[in-house]
């Protein structure tokens, strides 16, 4: 306000007849006076070149009015402060997936957000309306949506105890149509209730498919021939099935700690120390990067094969598997032991035959010369009997020279089978 527009005091004022209030007031008190009414209002005004606020009271005298203006200005800015904290906290409230319903201590409604009144399906023209607590219950009631108690009047008077309750109280609700909801009663300052709605029937669905889902788990596990077990990224013992345990010959209670990988080991190594393969697997548990599947192969002390391989978890931990392959090993040790047999069996029949067949094949060259030269037309004519004879006899010594000469290149005679 321009400085001409200010009073030095009261007298200042009234001389030079400057006005406080706004036209618009002035008039409306005017008429208030005219009417012999009073006049109670909040309206602004400029001192000192600041706006600032007034609760204004004129009453009404004989001679005049008289009047009083209270400056409310702080009262006003929290009022307003209050009121666009409250505009901000109801925007919140309706992006929440909570149903959210405020009643206060005459048990009417308040406040809902969009959460709430989706959850039950409600009427805005209803809710808008301030219905009482009991009013909204019977409503749910008679639609079907709250759950279905044998004596709803004791259920909903053990519900209002929460306006006299000091503690927050939490309790389920199964609705009829299969929905969970898990409410929350809270007391206010004020003296009425806030009712929190949670849908948890999905979460709920969950826990129990992931229940069972780990149960499922765990009978496989504590029924696999393999021997199984996960340690975390902290190269500690998250989980092992019995078979791990009984492979390696571990009491239950020398697991149940969560050993470290260390200590593991340091169990199964009497029953086999080979360092090298024990260090593989601890690498394989405890490295950060790098983290690559190991397989490999144990041969224990007591006769027995293992292949051990590693699998690393998205979770950091790693898997180790343990199967036992004894068995399998000793009939591939069998089988292989009698191919060896029979080659060298396959062997020593080629030598024999190659033997039989060089000791045999000098007296059949012998013989089929001798049968050649006895078939020649320039040894003469032979009788037949003749013949045989000399087929399975050697010549005796007394006969011509032709036939000493056969006799001196056949073989021995045999006799005829």
């Amino acid at each position: 306000m321009p400085a001409r527009w200010e009073a030095k005091d009261p007298a200042d004022a009234v001389a030079r007849g400057l006005e406080l209030l706004d036209r618009p007031v002035r008039e409306e008190l005017a008429r208030a006076c005219a009417a012999n009414e009073c006049y109670t209002g909040r309206v602004g005004a400029v001192v000192a070149g600041a706006r600032r606020t007034f609760d204004i009271r004129n009453v009404p005298t004989e001679r005049g009015s008289a009047g009083i203006g209270i400056d409310a200005t702080e009262v006003a800015m929290l009022r307003a402060e209050i009121r666009r904290v409250g505009e901000a906290h109801r925007r919140t409230l309706d992006q929440l997936a909570t149903g959210v319903a405020i009643f206060d201590g005459s048990q009417k409604l308040t406040f809902y957000n969009t959460a709430y009144r989706a959850l039950w399906d409600l009427e805005p023209s209803f809710l808008d309306q301030s219905p009482t607590d009991s009013a909204v219950l019977d409503k749910l009631r008679t639609t079907r949506k709250l759950p279905e108690e044998q004596d709803f009047r004791q259920w909903k008077n053990q519900l209002h105890e929460a306006y006299r309750a000091t503690e927050p109280f939490e309790t389920v609700w199964y609705l009829p149509d299969r929905r969970t909801l898990r409410v929350v009663t809270t007391q206010n300052p004020e003296g009425g209730v806030t009712y929190l709605f949670d849908d948890v029937t999905e979460r709920l669905d969950l826990e129990r498919r992931f229940d069972a889902l780990i149960r499922v788990q765990g009978e496989t596990l504590d029924n696999l021939t393999e021997g199984v077990a996960v340690f975390g990224s902290d190269g500690r013992l998250r989980l092992h099935n019995p078979a791990f345990a009984q492979m390696w010959r571990l009491a239950p209670e020398m697991l149940a700690d969560r050993p470290h990988i260390e200590a593991v080991i340091g169990m199964c190594q009497p029953l086999h120390s080979d360092d090298d393969t024990w260090q593989g697997l601890r690498a394989a548990v405890t490295a950060i990067d790098g983290r690559e599947p190991l397989t490999g192969r144990l041969e224990r002390r007591d006769g027995s094969v293992i292949d051990c391989s590693t699998m690393p978890l998205p979770d950091g931990a790693t898997l180790v598997a343990l199967h036992d392959i004894t068995d399998t090993v000793n009939v591939e040790r069998a089988l292989r032991e009698k191919n060896e047999a029979l080659e060298t069996a396959d062997e020593i029949k080629i030598d024999f035959v190659h033997h039989v067949s060089y000791e045999l094949r000098s007296p059949l060259t012998n013989i089929i010369g001798f049968a050649h030269f006895l078939d020649d037309p320039a040894t003469g004519a032979l009788t037949t009997s003749s013949a045989n004879i000399s087929a399975i006899s050697p010549p005796p010594p007394t006969r011509s020279w032709r036939s000493s000469t056969i006799s001196s290149i056949s073989p021995p005679s045999t006799p005829a089978p």
